[in-house]
Parts: C-alpha cells; structure tokens; sequence
C-alpha cells in the first residue's frame, strides 16, 4: 500500500507555468519504509514524467492534484487515467484552475466523448461559466461548438442509467462497447417495443450517451430534438445520421441482414415447389453464386475508401437479388430472346478476358485501387465458371425451353460486359487506364 505525506511550503496552484511549487517534501512509504523523494515541484514531477520514470512521477502528482494544482491535474487525466469518469473529474478540477488545454478537452468530451458516463450538460455548463468568468482563456472553434451544442441540450433530462437498466434490465455500459449500441436502442424506445410504448424523452437521453462522431451527434440532435420537444413519438433511424465510413458499413450491413431473411424467406416457399433433383440444382447453385458475388465485390470492382465495405456489402446484395430474381423468373418460364451460339459467346468473353489481363499487367502497382490484383481477378473468373455452370444446370431443369448451352451462352455474355466494364473502376485518382 502506498501512502504519500506532503509537507513543507510552498505557493500551490496555477497553471501553464505561471505558479509551480516549492520547498515540498515527499515521503513515499512502501513496504513499511519511508522512502524521502527530495524538494520537488511540478518541474520535478515532469522531468521524472519525460525521463520514462513514469510510476515514480506519479505520486508526485497525485499530491500535487491533491493540494491543487492544475498542470498536476492535466497530466494525470493526460498521461495516467484510463477511466473516462476519473480523467474527466481531473480535467474539471484542471480547467477549473485555468489550465486551457484541460477546459477544451473537458467541455469536448463532456458533449461527445463520455458516452453512458456523459454528465448533465447544466453541470458542464457551469462550470464552463466558472471558467470563463475567472480566467481569460481562447476558445477554440471545437469548444465554441461543444458549448452551443451543450445549450442546446441543456434542457433534457438526465437519464439515470440504474434506474433505467433495473427497470429494463439492459446493460447500457456493455451495448456502448458495440458500435452504434446504444443508437440501435434508441431506435427501439422510439417505437413501441420492449421498452414499452414509443417514448420521446428515452429516445433523446438514449441519443445522447452515444456520440459515435460529432457530425453524426449534431445532426441527429437537430433531426430529433424538435420532435423532443414537440413531444410526439417519432421513430429515430441511427442510420439517417452516419456520415463515417465505418457508419455506411454497419448501416449496410444492417440492411443486409433484414433483406437476407426476406429473401430467404422467398427462397424457401419456391425450393417448397421443386422437386428433390432440382431442390439439389438450386442449392449448388446457390453455393456457386455466393462464392462468385463475394470475390466480384472483393477483387473486382475497385471498391476502396472508408467506405468499401458498405460498397461491398451493398455489390453482394444487389447480385443476389438479381440471382434470385432469374431463379424465380425461370421458373415461371421467363426469358428473354434466345441468346448467341455458345461457341460465340464464349470466343468473346476470352477475348475480353485477355484485354483486361494486359491492361491489368501494364498498370503501375499503386495506381491500381484497392484489392484488385491478376490473382484475385483470376480468383473471381474462376468462381464465375463454377457459377455459370452450376446456374446454367439448374436453370435448364427449371426452364426446358431452352438448352443448358443456351443458359450457358446468355450467362457468358453477360460475364462478358461485366469484363469489358470493370476496367473503369481499378485505376484510382486521376489515372487513366493504359491503352496496350
């Protein structure tokens, strides 16, 4: 157990310099022995701080924070705190002795940055009054912003997390650890669900414990905070809000799964009307076409940015929507004109394959977007021609009209445009694709 004795005297307090302590004494007592450290100030602490004697600092400025002192606060929240409640109360403590660099990060991460732990905006508030009132610091633009938004909140109530979590029996502390938690909760109290019946106030507070982004918090007080007041349930969409990469992928993904069980669903009523043999088409072809649409988004199509994974996501649904839209339509004798000669179509798709291979392999490494590469490309054809041939079965059992070589043709024309375009989304920036 570690105890720390300060005596002496000294001038405590201050910030940035302007004060700093003197004539201290500290002794440190571990293990039953009083360890003396010398006559320190905060200079002390720091040298000992930027020498990487970082656990020998510390005391130094815990009993400095203890008598006061600003910077000695700043540097625990700064260097030591994980806890965001404790290194928040020192920033508070910090700011409130006019340390500037403490006051922009405590009223930013009191409005953004706290989450479950967000302490009522009337308290930062005034403390922020206190601040200003006291010592003559610059507000910068991200302070100016956390302030008005502050007071623009200032009116919703504080939710008290124990009371909500006894009564609903939800963990809010362990749905923040997930991206978006505590929005998709918001989401539910703004309809009538578990939570019980649509309830504004609980979808505001709810929307205020998650600050994911600045941009996307902003946006969605200004959408929802007229309906607040107003109070009139409106259901809350998290996914009107996002503006980050990382925001598109989890929206995307979120849609995917709701599309996925409708799509299943009409999967499973047209497999309830096949026969055993074509039951087993359709379920190889399925396979087939998963693994083709997965490596087209992947290694084809030049998706790159934050966003890519929203791209991706969004690529694979769209292919599976048209897998099951000519599934369906075969069954029901759909087709359009009887395509070319297979021999045709396939002398075009190599030729086009070719030409895609030599402006891939004349094209500078860094000016080719992300993940496309010859490997993944022949990767992909080579899922197609499984798909193609797997689908071309199972689509002549569905639609006898016309031969599987036919299925098979219209299939490689298709592939074939899908070749000719795809250049246009591998180069990135102002690259032009090369002319072999």
């Amino acid at each position: 157990m570690l105890a720390l004795l300060l005596v002496g005297i000294g001038a405590l307090g201050g910030c940035l310099g302007k004060k700093e302590v003197t004539g201290q004494v500290f002794v440190v007592t571990q293990g039953g022995e009083n360890v003396t450290l010398g006559l320190v100030g905060i200079h002390e602490a720091d040298r000992l701080l930027r020498t990487g004697q970082k656990d020998r600092a510390r005391p130094l400025f815990e009993a400095l924070a203890a008598r006061g002192n600003a910077e000695a606060h700043f540097v625990l929240a700064f260097h030591y705190d994980s806890d965001a409640v404790t290194r928040l109360r020192h920033y508070e403590a910090a700011a409130l002795g006019g340390h500037e660099e403490a006051f922009r990060r405590y009223v930013v991460a009191s409005m953004y940055g706290m989450g479950v732990d967000r302490p009522p905006a009337r308290r930062v508030l005034e403390v922020c009054r206190k601040v200003r009132m006291t010592y003559r610091l610059a507000v910068s633009d991200d302070e100016q912003k956390a302030i008005v938004a502050l007071e623009t909140v200032a009116d919703v109530p504080a939710l008290d997390v124990g009371a909500f979590e006894r009564r609903t029996g939800v963990d809010l502390r362990a749905a923040s650890e997930g991206l978006y938690g505590i929005w998709s909760m918001a989401e539910e109290a703004s309809r009538d669900g578990r939570f019980g019946k649509a309830d504004p106030t609980l979808t505001m507070q709810l929307i205020l414990l998650e600050g994911p982004a600045r941009v996307e918090m902003d946006d969605a007080i200004r959408d929802y905070l007229p309906r607040w007041r107003a109070g009139l349930p409106h259901p809350f969409d998290l996914c009107d809000h996002v503006s980050s990469g990382l925001g598109a992928g989890f929206c995307a993904d979120l849609k995917a799964r709701k599309q996925e069980k409708i799509r299943a669903a009409k999967l499973a009523r047209f497999r309830g009307g096949l026969e055993p043999r074509v039951a087993a088409l359709l379920y190889a072809a399925s396979a087939a076409h998963e693994k083709f649409a997965t490596l087209r988004a992947d290694h084809e199509q030049g998706f790159f940015g934050s966003a890519r994974a929203s791209f991706a996501i969004e690529s694979v649904q769209e292919q599976r929507e048209e897998f099951l839209r000519r599934v369906v339509g075969a069954g029901k004798g759909k087709h359009g004109p009887k395509p070319q000669p297979f021999r045709t179509t396939d002398a075009a798709l190599n030729s086009a394959w070719r030409d895609l291979l030599r402006k891939v392999r004349a094209s500078p490494e860094d000016a080719l977007s992300y993940n496309v590469s010859e490997e993944g490309l022949r990767a992909t054809q080579r899922a197609w021609l499984r798909h193609r041939d797997a689908v071309a079965a199972l689509l002549a059992a569905l639609d006898p009209t016309l031969t599987e070589d036919q299925h098979r043709s219209r299939l490689t024309a298709e592939r074939t445009r899908q070749l000719v375009k795809a250049p246009d989304a591998f180069w990135t920036g102002s690259e032009s694709p090369p002319h072999p």
